[in-house]
Order: C-alpha cells, then structure tokens, then sequence
C-alpha cells in the first residue's frame, strides 16, 4: 500500500505544480470610472459560483461622506475574470455605501445591504445629531447572481440607528452576512451592523434588531462556531490603546451578546476586518475560519491567518501585501480556494482595491521559491531577460539579467541541470523585492531558511574582492541585508540588521568542483543560526539581530545587487522557506516523493492533498 501510494503520488504531483497559489490583480483603482476613489470592499460567492465583488465608489474624494454610489463587478470565472462594473445604487449626490452581502440558500435571493445620508451631512455632524438628514439603514435583492437588482429600500424607523440621539454614524458591516445553519433557528438572515444585528427570520419579508451590545466596539463581522454560538470580530473602538480586536458571543443565535473581550492574538489598527467560516475536514467541528485585517498597529502588512479550533488560537497565517492595507472581505470559492478582496496601496491604503485568490493548503506551506532549471532544455543559452520558473507553482520567478548557460549534471547520482557563471559583471537571476511582496524581508523574529546546490574550483583567494555570491538580499556594510557566498575558499553567510551582524562559516572548504548543498536556517525559538554544509551542521551563532533584517533591494543569486562578488561555478537550486527547515524528509539534498506541497515535510496536509485528488473528496484543509 505505501508503494502504491507513493507510485500514485509521483503520477499526480504535476497537478500540484501548475498554478501560482496566490492570484493578486487590481479590480478597482484611484481614477476610473469616474470615481476619484474606490473603498470599503464585500465579496460573495454565490451557491452557482458567480464572484460579486462590491465597492463603494466615492465621486468627488477619499472621504466618507459626499457623492458616493454603491458598486459591483462580477465574475463567473472563479475570479479569473470580471465582467464590467455596474452601479447597484446611485442616489444624486448623496451617501450610498457601507456594502453587507448574503444569499438566502432557501429561494437563491441575494441580499446586500448599505448604508444612506445626505451628501452635504459629513459625518461630525452626523454623530453630534445637527446634521439635515438621518444616517439609515437599506436593502435591495437580486434573483439573478447580482446580474441586477431592487430598488432599494429603507428600513427605517422599523430599524433606527444606533446612537442616541437616533442620528447616530450607523454602518452595516461593511462586509458579508450569514446564514445559521444550526439550532431551532436555522436558516436565519444575519447583517451586522454596529453595536447589534439585524436579522430575519421569514426569507428577508421582515427584518428586525437583535439587543444591543455593551458600548465600545464598531464595524463587524460574525461566524457561527461548531457549537452554534455565534462570534462577533468586531473593531476596537472603547480601548484602542490595545491594538487588538473585539469580540463576543451570543448563545441564543444572535438575538443578545455578552460582554466585550479583547482578542489578544489579533493585532490590529484602528479598522476594520473580516472573518468567514468554512467547512474543513481537520478542524474541530468540521469547520476551519479564516480572518484578514492590516496585522500591524498602522494600516500596512495585510494578512490572512487560520483556526482549526473555534477561533481560540490563529496559528498560520499568511501576508498577502506588506504595503498600505485597510478594508477587506473574504469568501471561500468552490471547494478548495479563498477570495480576499482588500484595500491596498503602494503610498496609501486607498489606492486601489485588489482581489487575491489562493488554495487553502496555501497558508501551510513554508516554501517561497525553488528555482531548479528543470523547466529548461539542457544544453542551451538562456537569453538575458528570460523567466526562471518556480518549480513548485508559487509564481515567484527570476529575471536574468544577462545571458547564462545551462548544462547537465549529475548530483547524487541524478541527473539535474545546473546554469553556469563564468564570473562576467551584470550575470545574474533576480527576484524584484516588490515581486517578491517583500517575503524576503526578515522581520525580528521571523524564521527563514535558505538552501542552494553549487559546485566552484575558484573564490579560493582574495578575501572578500575574490569572492563569489550564490545568494544575496544585499545592500552594503552597516546596513539591513543578507547573503550567502563563497569566499577563501569556504562557504560564508551573513546577516545584519544594521548594527548588529551574525557571520557564519563553513569548516569544510568546497572549492574543489565537487557538488555542494549549504542550508542556513534562522530559528528564532532558539534565538540561534545555524550553517549546515551536506547535511553536517559546521557553524552555529547566537541570533544578534535585534530589528529587521529588511531593505528594498532585489534577490540577486550569482551576484551582489551592485554587479559585485560575481560568481564563477554552477548552481544548480537555490530554494528559500518562511520557517526553520533543518532537513529534507526524503534524503539527501532532495523531497520525499510524499512530501506533495514540497514544504520538507511529510505530514497531513500532504496526506490531504493526495486524498483529496485521487478521491475527489472535497475541502481537504
């Protein structure tokens, strides 16, 4: 059976390897349209697969108030395309925002939500209760997968807003309903909305308030948990001090909530985030959740992180944009991916709003690039300019910067290919940092791993103007950076973030043009780096580093990022994780053919991913 199963496992790993997990395009953008900014995004997949993602889209600035209309595009492509935008509410000059999604799986009806005021009201007004008109609340529903919509209508004074004076800054979510599935009241309408929820029990004819929670909290979202109690993540506003989120519970599905808890684990700014549950077949309940929010105390560093256990621990997360972030939302699409539609911005958050697409197992995976050739014909001139490939499908690929050549070579007996440096300044692959989403910024405490197979006969001399660099993220002396070379004839890495540096170095000289496989491992649960050279740990040192390692230059391999250091020999991988990767589960300088996601480990989830393709079973993680 295990041979069987790993024979099947090597027939099905190039399923595995074909598609970037993440998928990141710009759907709205500063300028287009005719809007001056797009914010506040929601998105649904709904039960036929078609993607709404909603926006507002505001005419005159980035402010909250003011000419702002209620938009959509909509792809039935799983996000791979959308089709043109359409304007869900217009109402002249005035505010129509706040977007709060849901699809009653009953009759297929698709509610969306939002938020009204005068245009001329600006939201100090509004709050103190001297403005001209009310805040409201109002729906509109679509029949048709979005394709068009009610004419909206106000719930108000059947729902008031929140403040009193009742001309309180009110919101819906902004972001997704939901839908219980559990207890007498299954099949219950659930909208957000600040401080309580709304809610219907008759299929959206009627819609009433929950109670009101104990004052502090803001914009929010709600899962159901695998008991049935519902969870409200809400935005901190009574105790900002603390960056981190709000949440509480409701044990009578959603009609009163307990106190205010704050959420040690979520790290957040003063904005808004959004939560979803799905169903997963390894967490407690049947049921996994996913969060997304700015995880920093400024609005930058979007991310997205996992619980398998009721929303008590996030233990894996991923960062999906290390820039200006702010609003998102997040849907599950089809069986095995997620959608985050999110504010992002290279200056400033607003700057557009993105949609990102990405397999659930993704978050588990330690690897950020594996850059092995394979891709190529052996016995050829790569042209400068030319794609080094990913070969494990995470989309992060090279750029020669000049003309290389590739060649055959056996290592350990297999046959691989290799591309030679002949030492020529302006020779190298490079990796932009931007292109890169900055995965390659060591943060303080962040664990990394960088492994590459090389052969030389030179750089046995010449200190470090003789050397040559198989790796660099480099900028020069006393400043953030790192690399990894061949110098004097021994392998060398070093590390600083701007004051204090970790040098590590070979014991075993490698200049004798025999293949070599170096593994550098930063572990900060250790506070140690460690130097491995074909598989012996040579070198160790104390982990000096006391801020980041991060700058904004390129990975360069072959080279330093000034043309400096060039190197003369063959590499025939350069790999780097985003975790302390000691070894290879499946032997020397390889992956166990198990080891499917080719993260060096063989574990569940690749146990998952098998299952889950030669079964067909569905949501694997």
């Amino acid at each position: 059976m295990k041979a069987f199963f790993t024979a099947v496992a090597v027939f099905l790993l190039p399923c595995f390897l074909v598609a970037s997990p993440l998928q990141d395009d710009v759907l709205f953008e500063q300028g287009e349209e005719g809007y001056n900014t797009f914010r506040i995004p929601a998105l649904y997949e709904t039960s036929s697969g078609a993607l709404l993602a909603f926006a507002e889209g505001r005419v005159n600035g980035a402010g909250d108030t003011g000419n702002i209309d209620t938009v959509l595009k909509r792809s039935i492509d799983g996000g791979e395309s959308w089709l043109p935008m359409q304007v869900v509410w217009d109402d002249g000059g005035n505010t129509c925002g706040n977007p709060t999604v849901l699809q009653d799986p009953f009759n297929g009806r698709v509610w969306l939500f939002m938020t009204h005021n005068l245009g001329q009201d600006h939201q100090s007004e509004i709050s103190r209760g001297t403005s001209d008109g009310v805040r409201t609340i109002w729906s509109c529903w679509s029949d048709d997968d979005g394709k068009s919509w009610s004419v909206p209508e106000t719930h108000y004074p059947e729902i008031d807003p929140f403040d009193d004076p009742p001309n309180g800054w009110d919101a819906t979510g902004p972001g997704r309903g939901i839908v219980l599935k559990k207890g007498t009241n299954a099949g219950r309408l659930i909208i957000p909305a600040i401080e309580r929820n709304i809610y219907s029990d008759d299929h959206g004819q009627t819609w009433q308030e929950s109670s009101f929670l104990p004052p502090g909290s803001s914009e929010s979202q709600i899962v159901e948990l695998s008991n049935g109690t519902l969870l409200r993540n809400d935005r901190n506003v009574c105790c900002k001090e603390t960056n981190r989120r709000l949440l509480c519970f409701s044990y009578n599905q959603g009609l009163s909530w307990t106190s205010l808890l704050v959420a040690d684990q979520l790290i957040t700014p003063i904005c808004q985030g959004s939560t979803i549950a799905l169903s997963s077949s390894i967490g407690q309940g049947g049921q996994m959740y996913t969060f997304s929010n700015p995880a920093a105390t400024s609005r930058i560093r979007m991310t997205v992180k996992y619980s398998y256990d009721d929303c008590s621990n996030w233990t894996k997360e991923k960062l999906i944009h290390s820039g200006p972030s702010g609003y998102s939302c997040l849907t599950g699409i089809a069986e095995n991916y997620i959608g985050l539609l999110y504010e992002a911005g290279e200056s400033r958050y607003y700057e557009t709003i993105r949609f990102a697409k990405f397999r659930r197992q993704w978050v588990h995976e330690n690897t950020v690039f594996r850059w092995d050739f394979e891709e190529f014909d052996a016995s050829q001139t790569l042209a400068a300019g030319s794609d080094v490939q990913d070969s494990l499908g995470y989309g992060y690929k090279g750029e020669l910067s000049d003309s290389l050549e590739l060649i055959s070579a056996q290592i350990n007996s297999k046959p691989q290919k290799a591309v030679s440096f002949s030492g020529q300044s302006g020779q190298g692959i490079v990796l932009g940092d931007g292109e890169s989403q900055n995965m390659l910024d060591v943060g303080i405490d962040e664990p990394i791993t960088i492994k590459a197979v090389f052969r030389t006969e030179n750089h046995k001399e010449g200190g470090s103007v003789g050397a040559g660099a198989i790796v660099s993220k480099d900028v020069g002396p006393n400043v953030p950076s790192w690399w990894m070379r061949v110098q004097d004839g021994f392998v060398r890495f070093y590390m600083e973030d701007g004051s204090n540096p970790v040098s590590l170095w070979s014991s075993s000289e490698v200049c004798d043009n025999q293949w070599h496989q170096v593994r550098v491992v930063r572990d900060p649960s250790q506070e140690e780096v460690y130097l491995y050279l074909d598989g012996q740990l040579e070198d160790s040192q104390s982990d000096q580093l006391t801020a980041s390692a991060a700058n904004s230059n390129d990975i360069v391999v072959g080279a330093f990022n000034a043309v400096q250091r060039n190197f003369i020999g063959d590499i025939a991988s350069v790999q780097i994780y985003k975790s302390a990767a000691f070894t290879d589960e499946c032997g020397e300088w390889g992956y166990n053919q198990m080891d499917l996601n080719k993260d060096c480990y063989v574990d569940t989830f690749d146990l998952y991913l098998f299952m889950n393709q030669w079964l067909d079973t569905t949501n694997p993680l």
